[in-house]
């Protein structure tokens, strides 16, 4: 573990090198054993009026990257039971002005570029007529979504004060290394195996999932996520988009138990910054649902909302752990499919005259279907394996699971063996 010194009045890092997350283990180990996988690997490409000064530009680059250890971070594997993270003592993502075509980017080359032990993110720019365009692919070992805005928000502000040549100001320096500090705690992991231990125990095996390279494929709906009306069941949101999945999953599979993966934040401890820090904090765990015609709407939301308020607070477990517990001892993907809340802070800030202008984003995921719920977009989104699936058909897929949304929104005091798709 990283130990640290005070100089200034600041804490910062003796050592560089530190253990992996959970989250971050199974991604070396599927880096390494699957070499010509993308999973785990996203673009992102941004739109917006005006044109950057390239070299401001890199340098904002270079100083959020010296700000943040995560950005200095490379992930080494020698075997096994070695396998850490390691901070650079300087910048690692180089800024590159685009040879390719920027409107539409060879994602699946440009993600095959990247190394997790030498250069796990590259940023590249391209100006268009009066737009200009970023385009950054990473491994999500190195962050996750909630990270990406904090990211994009320290480069256009110190961006802005260098343009206006003023004094760069960004928040407290935060570590990745205090999250896996908290993460090796002995207290910590006993709570947490004792929790999840009696969680899954005895339980049903989860379906098998053959892991696919990333032939990916995107539909997505229009949804008032933000403007759901869920007072009459009186639970979260969360709660009825993954209660909604649970019984589309229960149609489609013609089982009474379910089990998907669900995304956590991973933010939800006691460590200093973590709201602000970027890295790696989300983990996916195991919802599992059993579903009887009999159980009111009602209670069957209200139960999935307590399994989420229970896993949140013992949200850090590894997958081997979790892998165990269910009776797996394969390596294939625990899940056929996931979920996706994407409710971390929103609130993009550009440099003054410039202008959002759109977004998208590729990422690979190992498993079958992602569905996604974005509620700053009003949409829901699925990803899936176009060696799996049709595209009309999770087009129904999609339009099926909206229409339980609503079904259970309008009858909550209904049996669920009456909701229809």
């Amino acid at each position: 573990m990283s130990t640290y010194k005070r100089e200034g009045g600041k804490m910062e890092p003796r050592s560089h090198m530190f253990p992996l997350s959970y989250a971050q283990m199974s991604m070396v180990y599927q880096q390494v054993f699957t070499t010509e996988s993308l999973v785990n690997q996203v673009c992102f490409r941004l739109v917006f009026s005006g044109h950057i000064d390239s070299k401001l530009f890199n340098q904002a680059l270079a100083i959020v990257s010296d700000h943040n250890e995560a950005l200095r971070t490379i992930y080494l594997y020698e075997s096994p039971g070695k396998t850490y993270q390691k901070v650079m003592p300087s910048r690692l993502i180089p800024l590159i002005p685009a040879k390719f075509d920027m409107v539409h980017p060879p994602y699946r080359s440009l993600l095959k570029e990247l190394d997790i032990s030498s250069c796990p993110m590259k940023l590249y720019f391209g100006i268009i007529e009066d737009k200009t365009i970023l385009l950054y692919c990473w491994h999500h070992i190195l962050m996750d979504g909630w990270s990406n805005l904090i990211f994009l928000n320290e480069l256009f502000q110190v961006y802005q004060s260098l343009a206006a040549r003023q004094q760069v100001a960004l928040p407290p320096r935060s570590y990745y290394s205090d999250f896996i500090g908290y993460l090796q705690k002995k207290s910590v992991k006993r709570k947490n195996q004792a929790y999840w231990s009696e969680y899954l125990t005895n339980g049903p095996i989860a379906s098998h999932q053959e892991e696919f390279i990333g032939n990916v494929g995107f539909v997505s709906m229009e949804y008032p996520c933000e403007e759901m009306d869920n007072a009459k069941l009186n639970v979260t949101a969360s709660a009825i988009y993954y209660a909604a999945w649970a019984l589309l999953l229960s149609f489609v599979e013609k089982t009474n138990y379910v089990c998907f993966g669900a995304t956590f934040s991973g933010r939800n401890i006691p460590v200093k910054n973590i709201r602000t820090t970027i890295g790696m904090f989300i983990n996916t765990l195991p919802i599992c649902c059993r579903l009887s015609p009999d159980m009111y709407v009602t209670d069957f939301v209200t139960g999935i909302m307590m399994d989420i308020l229970n896993h949140a607070e013992h949200e850090h477990i590894s997958s081997t752990d979790i892998r165990r517990l269910m009776g797996r001892y394969d390596t294939a993907p625990l899940y056929r499919s996931i979920v996706v809340v994407e409710n971390y802070p929103t609130g993009l800030q550009f440099p003054e005259g410039m202008e959002f202008k759109g977004y998208d984003i590729r990422e690979c995921a190992a498993v079958s279907i992602v569905l996604g719920i974005v509620p700053i977009q009003n949409k829901l989104v699925i990803q899936y394996n176009r060696d799996e699936f049709e595209e009309a058909d999770v087009h129904q897929l999609l339009s099926a699971y909206k229409k339980l949304i609503d079904s259970m929104i309008a009858n909550p005091h209904v049996r669920i063996g009456y909701i229809s798709m």
